[in-house]
């Protein structure tokens, strides 16, 4: 499950004095384009594991020690990446402030904005509490609330980073959306389904900016890093992935993913703050008119979003 190096790669020694060396923040992405901005404002990184085949990473944001990397795609690579980093944390002797999770999601709001929702439902029947909804941390919840109309989030569609660099090519495209805004509105419910009926979805190694092992950016890794690649052969994966996003899926839902509230679930538990950025990657106010086909705003917005949901997480790093 996993395999780490020496519990002191996860303190890094440019800190803030009011951050003890070992205590620092967990920050989560789904896949590789969704933690590339993160991962190069924590640069230098230093990787610290591999968990449920993806890799994780140490480094500072305005002064603050992060572990970051990546759940996986789905419910379940959610729930198991993320009780295994922490399982090794907690080993480490490294204390978990807080859990912010960064990255896409379809939406009623428009493509580009960026929401976090008060409190996380999921449609998963559970046989033990903690039971949804699950509420994100009041105080996290108030320093964003702060941050709404004051983060400048980018308009303009970059040209996508195909190959996973981390990079992103300027000038950008054209292509603009309406001035995006930071979303943060009491009683917005964020919900996460799993459209994969209980499996696990493999990361594979290269894998790109969507089903890669680690953020885009990062340094190369140990070659067999990487799950079995059998449920890509199912030509009913990737539908059920795009559809996913469709706005208006999760119901009365302001945002509607598949990994969130797998996490907030696992954060409620073990009494860690949690708090979730979702950039909208579907939804209304897509300057091409695309034709309406799930996975297209997907395909075409997704880095937007994730930039833009990392944009306002760095913003909230910066303000604790």
């Amino acid at each position: 499950m996993a395999a780490a190096v020496a519990a002191g790669a996860l303190c890094p020694p440019a800190v803030v004095a009011a951050w003890p060396r070992n205590a620092g923040v967990l920050v989560l992405s789904a896949f590789p384009a969704e933690g590339a901005k993160l991962l190069a404002a924590a640069a230098p990184a230093t990787e610290v594991g591999v968990f449920n085949d993806r890799r994780f990473f140490t480094g500072t944001i305005a002064g603050k020690t992060v572990v970051m990397g990546l759940t996986g795609i789905g419910l379940v690579d959610a729930d198991l990446t993320t009780r295994a980093v922490l399982a090794y944390l907690e080993q480490s002797d490294f204390r978990v402030k807080a859990i912010v999770f960064s990255g896409v999601a379809g939406s009623t709001y428009n493509i580009g904005d960026v929401v976090v929702p008060d409190h996380w439902t999921d449609d998963l029947e559970h046989s033990a509490p903690p039971y949804p909804p699950y509420s994100v941390n009041s105080s996290l919840y108030s320093i964003a609330r702060r941050l709404a109309g004051n983060v400048a989030l980018d308009p303009n569609l970059s040209v996508e980073d195909e190959a996973c660099t981390g990079l992103r090519l300027t000038p950008s495209t054209p292509i603009r959306v309406d001035d995006p805004e930071l979303r943060v509105n009491p009683g917005d419910e964020g919900h996460s389904s799993d459209p994969y009926g209980g499996r696990a979805v493999p990361c594979i190694d290269p894998g790109g900016d969507l089903l890669g092992c680690a953020a885009c950016g990062a340094p190369p890794g140990v070659p067999d890093v990487g799950g079995d690649p059998t449920p890509f052969v199912d030509p009913n994966f990737f539908l059920e992935l795009f559809q996913s996003f469709t706005p208006g899926a999760g119901g009365s839902a302001a945002v509607e993913d598949m990994e969130t509230a797998a996490v907030a679930r696992i954060a409620t538990e073990k009494r860690i703050p949690f708090i979730a950025f979702r950039g909208v990657s579907d939804g209304r106010g897509d300057p091409l008119m695309l034709p309406p086909i799930p996975y297209l705003q997907f395909v075409v917005y997704h880095q937007l979003a994730a930039d833009n949901a990392a944009t306002a997480t760095l913003a909230l790093l910066a303000a604790w």
